[in-house]
């Protein structure tokens, strides 16, 4: 069994990487699982622990979705939680609306959905997870503070130029992420 996930990585410049760093010293006291710079990505799709023979099959549904799909660039813009104002659970940055990427997901959902992996229920919202929070908040209007003043800043516009199925082994000080497979979105 390999625990997998869909998703475009994200390469953050040194601005975005600055900006984190910041996020993390001005919340330093909050009990935050902060996600490394060099595992940034957007997920399309978690399959969690799957058999390793439904990959071949997972490959083929990538592969023809990503038939006739190019490169794209990515506007990483604004901060946000998910959860609630009071009980945060996830720290997230935004990705600006994008009718290519969408149209991604759309088609690596469609061909999943053939090979018997139905759609998530939830709608999709295309975010880069920056931290999870762990524990109860020491000084919530101080995290808020912090939150909102980073909602509507620009981070970075990435180029994607690829979808990587991800094994992700689960570590005591965070996840590994290991390619298992990439798919080129060349337009072929």
């Amino acid at each position: 069994m390999k625990r997998l996930f869909v998703a475009v990585s994200i390469i953050p410049s040194d601005e975005l990487r600055k900006k984190c760093i910041w996020l993390q010293q001005q919340l330093s006291r909050e009990k935050i699982s902060w996600v490394d710079a060099v595992n940034i990505h957007i997920t399309l799709r978690f399959f969690g622990e799957t058999p390793e023979e439904k990959i071949p099959k997972i490959n083929v549904a990538l592969s023809k979705a990503t038939q006739g799909i190019n490169g794209l660039e990515l506007v990483v813009k604004g901060c946000g939680i998910f959860g609630s104002r009071h009980s945060p659970g996830v720290i997230w940055l935004g990705i600006m609306e994008n009718e290519y990427f969408r149209h991604l997901y759309e088609k690596v959902t469609r061909e999943l959905t053939k090979i018997g992996y139905a759609p998530d229920r939830q709608n999709f919202v295309p975010h880069i997870t920056m931290g999870r929070v762990k524990k109860k908040l020491v000084d919530l209007q101080k995290f808020q503070e912090v939150i909102g003043r980073l909602r509507d800043m620009y981070f970075q516009t990435s180029e994607v130029n690829e979808l990587i199925l991800f094994e992700s082994i689960l570590r005591k000080l965070g996840p590994e992420y290991h390619i298992v497979s990439s798919f080129s979105l060349a337009g072929k």
